[in-house]
C-alpha cells in the first residue's frame, strides 16, 4: 500500500480459488469478497514537556506527505487501557480523551497546550495522544490514523496551588470562607527574586466572573512566603457560592517593580441546594475546583444543634427519606478530594453552607383503579375503584367523580365522596348511559390525582 491509498472508504477485493482436478472430476471454483480499509500509522513517538503554565508537545514528521492536519487529544491522568489499532483508529471518547486542538500541515509537529490561554493547573497530570488526519483528494473525506503513544506531564510547582474554599460560617451578611493554598516549591528564586506578594481575589459565583481583590500579603524573602491561609469574612455565604484565586508577584531585578509570576486555578465553595417533597428532602450540590473530589459526607443537624454524618456518597446528590412533613431539617455537605501528586495536605476537605428546609406533601395520589358496570334497565352506571391508601398512598381523604360524553372531551365534576373507604358510586338519572368516567383521589393537603384512569361505556342496545 502507498500513502495515497489512505482513505475512509474501504477497498473491495475478490478472491477466486480453483482446485487441481482429478479426472474425471472437473475443477471446483470458490469465490470470496471482502473489504480492506487502509489506515495510516500514527506518530510513533510523542514528547510532553512542561513550560510555565503550558505543556509543549512534539512528535516526528510522518512518512506520508499528504497529512492534512493533526488532532491533539488530552485527558487527566494516564489511560489504564489500550487503544487497539488498526481495529480502532483515532482516539475513542470512551478512553476519556477529549479533542483539544488541531494543527494544520504535515510539517507542523509542535503544539503548546496552554488551555486556550487560561493556563493549565499545577498538581494535575495531563496526558496526550496525537493522530494524523489524511484528506482524500477525490472525496475530500478525512481519514484519521492510529493514535500515538501516550505522553504525560505535569507543570512545575512554581506558582501557588489552591487547596481550600471551605465555608465556616453561613450567613447572608456575616458569612465566612476559609481559603488556603500551597506555596510554590519549584520556583527559581535567582530568576524570580523577592520581595514577594500574594494577592487574594474572590467572586460571588462558581467561576470567578467578577473577581475583586480582598487581601494582600507581602514577604521580603522566599522563605518567609509561608502565610498561605486567609479567612474571607462579612460575605453572603447563604444565597450564593464563592470562588477564589491567588496570584503570586515577584520583584523584577531590573525595574524593581512587582511583576506577575503566576496564579492558582479558580476554586469555588461547595454550594448546597435542597428540593422539598413528600416526607423527603432531595439534596444536590455543585462545586468547581481544580482538584478531584472523590466523595461527599452529608451531615444533618441533631436535637443538640450539632451535625452528625448520615451518609457518604460519590455522586452530587442525596435523598433523606422518612421525614415528617412540616418539620425543619438542616444539612451541610463536606467534600473529600485530592490532587494527582504528593506535596499537598490530603485529603482536601471543604464544607458547604448550612441549608435548612421543610418537607412538604406536593406529590398527588396515584390513580384509583376504576371499573364501570352499566345497568341498562335502571339507566345507571355503577362505579367501583380501589383505595390508593392500600397500595401507593397514605393520606387520601376523599374522591372526585367526573363524567364526560367522550374520552377526549371535557369532563364535569358530578359528585364526591367524603371517606377514603367509600369506593363505590351509582351514577343515576342518565338520559343515556354512554359516556366516560374518571375518579381522582384527594389527599390531606389537597393534592389531586394528575392522570386518572378513564373508563368508557357504550349505549345499551335492544
Amino acid at each position: 500500500m502507498q500513502c495515497h491509498h489512505v482513505r475512509v472508504q474501504p477497498y473491495s477485493a475478490g478472491f477466486r480459488a480453483i482446485d487441481v482436478p482429478t479426472p474425471p472430476t472437473p475443477s471446483l471454483v470458490d469465490l470470496k469478497g471482502t473489504n480492506i480499509r487502509v489506515i495510516a500509522p500514527g506518530p510513533d513517538t510523542l514528547f510532553a514537556t512542561p513550560n510555565g503554565s503550558a505543556i509543549e508537545l512534539t512528535w516526528p514528521r510522518p512518512l506520508c506527505p499528504n497529512v492534512h492536519h493533526f488532532n491533539i487529544y488530552r485527558r487527566t491522568g494516564p489511560f489504564p487501557g489500550t487503544i487497539d489499532c488498526p481495529c480502532t483508529n483515532g482516539v475513542p471518547s470512551s478512553t476519556g480523551y477529549e479533542l483539544v486542538a488541531t494543527v494544520l500541515g504535515t510539517d507542523t509537529t509542535f503544539f503548546v497546550d496552554d488551555n486556550k490561554g487560561q493556563g493549565l493547573t499545577i498538581g494535575i497530570q495531563y496526558c496526550y495522544r496525537v493522530t494524523a488526519v489524511y484528506l482524500d483528494p477525490v472525496s475530500s473525506d478525512e481519514s484519521e490514523s492510529c493514535a500515538s503513544p501516550e505522553a504525560c506531564a505535569s507543570l512545575k510547582k512554581d506558582a501557588p496551588v489552591i487547596t481550600n474554599a471551605d465555608v465556616t460560617t453561613t450567613s447572608t451578611t456575616n458569612g465566612a470562607v476559609y481559603v488556603a493554598w500551597s506555596k510554590p516549591t519549584e520556583i527559581d528564586t535567582l530568576a524570580f527574586q523577592g520581595p514577594y506578594e500574594y494577592r487574594i481575589y474572590h467572586s460571588g459565583d462558581f467561576f470567578g466572573t467578577n473577581f475583586s481583590q480582598v487581601f494582600t500579603y507581602s514577604a521580603p524573602m522566599f522563605y518567609l512566603l509561608n502565610d498561605t491561609i486567609y479567612t474571607d469574612t462579612l460575605i453572603d455565604t447563604q444565597t450564593s457560592p464563592w470562588s477564589y484565586r491567588i496570584e503570586l508577584y515577584y520583584t523584577d531585578t531590573i525595574t524593581h517593580q512587582l511583576t506577575y509570576k503566576g496564579r492558582t486555578a479558580t476554586a469555588s465553595t461547595v454550594f448546597l441546594s435542597i428540593a422539598p417533597t413528600d416526607n423527603r428532602l432531595n439534596l444536590s450540590w455543585e462545586e468547581h475546583v481544580p482538584w478531584t473530589n472523590s466523595s461527599y459526607n452529608i451531615y444533618k443537624q441533631n436535637s443538640s444543634l450539632t451535625f452528625d454524618s448520615i451518609a457518604n456518597v460519590t455522586t452530587q446528590s442525596y435523598s433523606d427519606t422518612g421525614l415528617i412533613n412540616g418539620q425543619q431539617y438542616c444539612y451541610l455537605v463536606r467534600s473529600t478530594g485530592s490532587y494527582a501528586f504528593s506535596g499537598f495536605i490530603d485529603p482536601i476537605l471543604n464544607k458547604s453552607q448550612i441549608v435548612c428546609a421543610i418537607p412538604v406533601d406536593n406529590v398527588p395520589p396515584c390513580s384509583p383503579e376504576l371499573s364501570v358496570i352499566p345497568d341498562c334497565n335502571a339507566n345507571l352506571n355503577g362505579l367501583t375503584w380501589t383505595n390508593p391508601n392500600h397500595s401507593c398512598a397514605d393520606d387520601v381523604l376523599k374522591y372526585y367523580i367526573y363524567f364526560g360524553s367522550e374520552e377526549t372531551g371535557n369532563y364535569e365534576l358530578i359528585d364526591s365522596t367524603l371517606s377514603p373507604n367509600d369506593t363505590t358510586y351509582q351514577h343515576t338519572g342518565l338520559a343515556q348511559i354512554s359516556g366516560c368516567h374518571k375518579v381522582t383521589a384527594i389527599d390531606s393537603v389537597g393534592n389531586e390525582t394528575v392522570a386518572p384512569q378513564i373508563v368508557c361505556v357504550d349505549t345499551c342496545r335492544q
